[in-house]
């Protein structure tokens, strides 16, 4: 909900600058924070990783559950 407001920002103030004709330079900036609003909406990197031994982040697995993920036990250290 938070990258909503900027999204639909970015769209009305883009369709506002071509209303009135500016300048196509101008309209770079509302396509930029409709865009920059989407991906944070969109949840960027969030979904599920690797974890090395050492604990830090590995390979980006996707934003859906994994297969055999659900049958894994969480391990008490």
């Amino acid at each position: 909900m938070i990258g909503l407001g900027p999204t639909v920002l970015g769209f009305l103030l883009l369709i506002a600058l071509a209303l009135i004709r500016a300048p196509l330079v101008l309209l770079i900036l509302p396509m930029a924070i409709a865009v920059v609003g989407a991906r944070y909406a969109s949840g960027g990197q969030a979904g599920y990783y690797e974890v090395r031994e050492d604990g830090s982040l590995g390979d980006f697995l996707g934003r859906k559950t994994p297969l055999g993920l659900s049958e894994m036990r969480r391990t008490k250290p």
